[in-house]
């Protein structure tokens, strides 16, 4: 792998990405006494430089340090300041009714609305534009808006909201990484288009090309989930595909050929490069040949939308390429950490998209691990040789990024290997097919034959996954990872690769020492969910839902419509029993009564009282009387009354809960109640889920 020195961007991306996450981390600039010191111990060295040369030779490590702690606090810096003039640009739109803003992104269904980026257009010349996210009800006048169009509406900008149960996705995070602080919800006849400009820039001219190669599809593809394959592999647009779809493609480990990333943008490469391959051997004809490569990359970025994932691949591969013509023995790492720098000075945030960390681990798994496996094994034929090299470039593919996946998504697929063997391959069958339906279809004597090739890849890729991911255990799902487990593997698989790599034996002690800090931290882990017990009340606008957690054995008591919804549970509440250790929970609906006995849980629900391992709960519905507060419960939960008497008052020696069933107005009515008495009380929708820790 060579020397650490042979690594220039290697070395200089480390310094510059750990202050960009310090500045996000931290969320302001640092200290200026940092700076000022910096500074000094600069001028310090010139001094001894131009005074003392001989002596400089001593502290030759000495511009190194400084070098690292300049691009530390620059990248920290970057980062703080950035967010900052977005986060304050965004609280002085705030206040403002109606808004002069422009699309940015088009339009994304959801269920009951469409979604789509506003950039806001400031007051005065010394603001800056705002994002927002604007939902609009579903209506003929909002399908009609498009990429570009400048629109007048009125709505209230509403600061995004915080996650409100323990380890549910954090959103607000997620958009604030993307410089989006705030969030509307406009009616049809609260806003209006005043200008569709007739040039879009570069965006807008992308994806009118995506939407006219898009059409092409749809005429020429009848079977609308083979169509929906297609205009997600060959466009990067996967708002067609049903959500069975994606789940089988998520189970069988395929989901990367179904976004237009590296692997598309690889094959795009490949093509080119086997077309060309005749004008690489002289100096100016290969500057020829790199120069197709490149425009040939991005003019397929053109087509597919200018997606963020297909953006980072091209930037990626334009370095690799660029660094192959600069130098006779490029070195890859140095190559991809400069687009990654490249990319993080662009925008600083994209080092917290899960995309970007999987792309990068992906390739460097392949460039780093693929070849130990591909050397294990001799092929002397052609067909042999490519099976096996395909196999090792899945595998090392799959082992750079399966700690981060099961990190994110809490899930393993079994099968990748031979989801790879065949997706792959028919992954550039599409994209062949699919580009000659583009380009040759209005060809009378070339359409029939090109379209009927077209159409039965697409159905054996979309069969193909169906059955993989309809094996037995083709998906572990639920693994529980932290952060500091990741990193450890990540040091951990690091540690092994340089070592078999270079034979260096100071890096196997490195590895080995490792494995038993895994093996504690999973004791340690295991331990702390097998001795918990706790009562959690969920904050799910509209919805009652409840957990009692013994150990690894819950019980998961909500209404109906949230026991009968898995969406709702996977968004809400599901990452939290993951990374709780929770086996699958017994689901109990609230118009149920039921006792469960079992060691170490302890559960009856007899119509509102509710009995959990020595604590006690009133469920009050329908009606709020003061009287029920002098029951003696260690919680009373109060949800969806019709009826509020207030009377009389009341001493209380439990926590009161108002959960997320509660309307507006009902709980405005309790809360004036409680206050005039001097009651305390906990609402769940602006406080967060309501946990009470009952092992300690």
């Amino acid at each position: 792998m060579g020397s650490y020195g042979n690594f220039p961007f290697v070395r200089l991306l480390f310094p510059f990405a750990t202050g960009i996450v310090s500045g996000i981390s931290i969320n302001s600039s640092a200290p200026e006494g940092i700076y000022y010191g910096v500074a000094s111990f600069w001028g310090l060295y010139m001094l001894m430089v131009l005074f003392f040369p001989r002596i400089n030779y001593s502290y030759r490590w000495l511009p190194g340090l400084l070098i690292n702690l300049t691009l530390l606090f620059a990248g920290w810096n970057y980062a703080a300041i950035k967010l900052k003039k977005e986060k304050e640009s965004s609280n002085r739109h705030h206040l403002h009714n109606y808004h002069l803003a422009r699309i940015t992104e088009p339009l994304t269904e959801k269920r009951k609305s469409h979604m789509a980026i506003l950039e806001i257009l400031p007051d005065t010349i010394n603001d800056l534009p705002v994002k927002s996210l604007a939902y609009f009800l579903k209506d003929s006048n909002t399908v009609s808006i498009e990429y570009g169009d400048y629109i007048i509406f009125k709505g209230q900008l509403q600061v995004i909201s915080p996650p409100l149960n323990p380890k549910q996705f954090d959103y607000k995070r997620f958009m604030k990484l993307k410089g989006v602080f705030l969030q509307t919800f406009v009616l049809p006849e609260d806003f209006k288009i005043i200008k569709r400009p007739s040039w879009k820039g570069l965006k807008g001219l992308s994806l009118d090309i995506r939407k006219h190669f898009k059409k092409k599809i749809d005429q020429h593809i009848e079977d609308p989930e083979n169509a929906a394959i297609a205009t997600a592999m060959l466009l990067g647009d996967d708002q067609s595909l049903s959500s069975e779809q994606q789940s089988s493609f998520s189970s069988a480990g395929a989901m990367h050929v179904l976004c237009v990333s590296g692997l598309h943008v690889g094959i795009v490469y490949l093509l080119l490069n086997a077309f060309l391959l005749g004008l690489k051997y002289r100096k100016w004809t290969n500057i020829i040949r790199v120069a197709i490569l490149i425009s040939g990359i991005w003019l397929y970025a053109l087509i597919t939308g200018m997606s963020p994932s297909v953006m980072r691949a091209s930037t990626m591969l334009t370095f690799i390429i660029s660094g192959q013509v600069m130098r006779q023995k490029p070195n890859i790492y140095n190559s991809i950490a400069a687009s990654a720098f490249f990319l993080m000075i662009t925008d600083p945030c994209i080092i917290y998209q899960v995309g970007f960390q999987l792309s990068y681990l992906a390739v460097l798994g392949i460039v780093s691990i693929q070849p130990l496996f591909y050397n294990l094994l001799n092929c002397k034929y052609w067909l042999p040789e490519k099976i096996w090299a395909l196999m090792t470039v899945s595998l090392a593919a799959q082992i750079g990024t399966a700690p981060l996946a099961i990190y994110y998504f809490h899930q393993f697929p079994v099968y990748f290997l031979l989801t790879n063997l065949i997706v792959v391959p028919l992954s550039s069958l599409i994209l062949y097919t699919g580009f000659s339906t583009f380009i040759l279809a209005n060809i009378a004597l070339l359409e029939v034959p090109i379209v009927f090739c077209f159409n039965h890849v697409l159905s054996i890729m979309n069969i193909a996954v169906s059955k993989i991911s309809g094996l037995s255990g083709s998906v572990i799902a639920g693994i529980p990872m932290s952060g500091f487990q990741c990193l450890v593997v990540y040091l951990l698989l690091t540690f092994t690769t340089i070592w078999i790599s270079t034979a260096n034996k100071a890096y196997r002690i490195f590895a080995l020492a490792l494995i038993p800090a895994i093996t504690i931290l999973h004791t340690i882990t295991k331990k702390q969910h097998l001795i918990q017990e706790k009562i959690l009340i969920y904050a799910i606008k509209g919805h009652t839902s409840m957990d009692f957690v013994s150990g690894r054995d819950h019980i998961f008591l909500a209404d109906s419509a949230m026991i009968n919804d898995p969406h709702l549970q996977s968004f809400h509440v599901e990452n939290h029993w993951i990374n709780s250790g929770l086996e699958k929970p017994v689901l109990i609906d609230l118009k149920n009564d039921t006792t469960i006995f079992k060691k170490g849980l302890s559960f009856k629900k007899h119509e509102g009282f509710i009995f959990f391992n020595g604590k006690s709960i009133l469920l009050i519905e329908e009606i709020f009387s003061p009287s029920d507060l002098l029951t003696g419960h260690d919680l009373y939960v109060i949800r969806d009354i019709q009826h509020i008497k207030t009377n009389q008052s009341t001493i209380r020696t439990g926590q009161i809960i108002l959960d997320g069933s509660l309307k507006n107005y009902q709980k405005y009515k309790l809360k004036e109640y409680f206050k005039k008495d001097s009651l305390e009380f906990r609402d769940i929708m602006e406080d967060g889920a309501y946990v009470m820790d009952i092992g300690k």
